[in-house]
């Protein structure tokens, strides 16, 4: 489906999403962070929309290639953060930085699920 100026459209959590990141053959990735967390029950809908609605403050940040979000289809609960970066400095910089605008419009009194929340460092190998 084609939204504004013919850019591909998806539909996250029942929400139009405009796909604007796509990495070029010159933006080589070359440290991937990814973040896991599951909400609790009822929460997965509004977390999904507020990440198809979400501010894109990250985007301009030095060095930011890509977000992702992704979740298991054997566990709707359950989101994936997909950050794709030219080098671990700059996501380094940018989430010490902007680690508290990195909420921003997530609902409130959304809760994880203890223990859930995982972030872990990757190294791009090949796209």
């Amino acid at each position: 489906m084609l939204g504004p100026r013919g850019t591909p459209q998806a539909r996250v959590g029942g929400h139009e999403q405009q796909r604007r990141f796509v990495l070029s053959s010159t933006q080589v990735a070359g440290h991937v962070a990814v973040s896991r967390f599951e909400v609790q029950p009822r929460w997965e809908d509004a977390v999904a929309a507020a990440f198809a609605a979400r501010p894109h403050l990250v985007d301009e940040a030095p060095g930011f290639l890509r977000l992702d979000v992704v979740r298991p289809m054997a566990n709707p609960r359950e989101f994936w953060l997909l950050t794709s970066w030219t080098d671990e400095a700059s996501y380094e910089r940018s989430h010490r930085e902007h680690r508290h605008a990195a909420h921003l419009g997530l609902p409130g009194g959304l809760r994880w699920v203890p223990g859930s929340a995982r972030l872990e460092a990757m190294e791009h190998v090949t796209a």
